[in-house]
């Protein structure tokens, strides 16, 4: 039975996972500890996405998807993915927290694994598909 992704993506996938566990597990305690000083959830989560993106498109280009790639097309492909995701991830816990009456740290713990997903595919197929290592 022929499977649904090829060796090389699923460890690709395996590389995103932990480096995302780290990473996310570094934006989750940066985004409690902003919030607990008193900023708003949904600011916050917007300071901890721009970090994020900043941090994050390295490990992820050169760890995880070994991509040689142009860097300036690629990191503007990922400003403009990674904005995009900040505005539905602003959008849905502002809809958590005000329409479903979520505690806003479950909120995000939750929107965060939601959006990873989204994100391996996008940056594997949209930004770094090109020229490998």
């Amino acid at each position: 039975m022929k499977q649904p992704f090829s060796h090389a993506t699923r460890l690709e996938f395996i590389r995103f996972s932990l480096l995302g566990l780290k990473a996310n597990g570094l934006y989750f305690l940066l985004y409690a500890l902003i919030t607990m000083a008193g900023l708003d959830p949904r600011a916050a989560v917007v300071a901890v996405f721009a970090f994020g993106a900043a941090y994050s498109f390295w490990l992820n280009k050169l760890l995880v998807f070994k991509n040689a790639g142009s860097f300036w097309n690629q990191f503007a492909q990922y400003v403009v993915i990674y904005a995009t995701v900040c505005v539905l991830n602003v959008a849905a816990l502002h809809l958590a927290i005000s329409q479903l009456a979520m505690n806003h740290l479950v909120a995000q713990g939750t929107l965060v694994c939601l959006f990873a997903l989204a994100l391996f595919f996008a940056q594997k197929y949209i930004i770094f598909g090109g020229t490998r290592k």
